[in-house]
């Protein structure tokens, strides 16, 4: 089983297109390059891996009224990695939705990646908890 763990910085650049971090890249089985990206909740984007898509959220959408299928199925969308630069393009209304410029965080939550805009992620209060050892 994949776990997608840590958090890391991404440029976005001019064409609105990023670069999934090489941390959540390494974890990936060799060639691995579909993935559905969706709409998430409190200014985020999520990324699946396109198997895990299939196999949790695609059944709880189809389970719903027709009327909200319709909303999940147009919050989401499919997308292939480019081969070089393993880019991947953030349409402008997902990109709206999250706040996201120039750059993104991106943040590992096991079985997907949450993206984040810096305001948000700073907003959100991500990285203040202290642990005690």
């Amino acid at each position: 089983m994949i776990s997608f763990v840590g958090e890391s910085s991404a440029i976005v650049d001019a064409n609105s297109r990023v670069s999934l971090p090489s941390m959540f890249r390494d974890v990936l089985p060799e060639n691995e390059k579909k993935f559905y990206l969706t709409i998430g909740k409190n200014n985020s984007l999520i990324l699946f891996r396109e198997s895990d898509y299939n196999e949790n959220e695609r059944p709880k959408i189809l389970a719903m009224p027709p009327e909200l299928r319709i909303s999940a199925a147009r919050d989401a969308q499919f997308i292939v990695l480019d081969e070089k630069q393993n880019r991947f393009l953030l349409p402008k209304r997902f990109k709206e939705h999250a706040g996201i410029g120039k750059d993104a965080i991106f943040i590992g939550a096991i079985n997907k990646i949450l993206i984040y805009s810096p305001e948000t992620y700073e907003k959100r209060g991500f990285g203040r908890y202290e642990y005690d050892e």
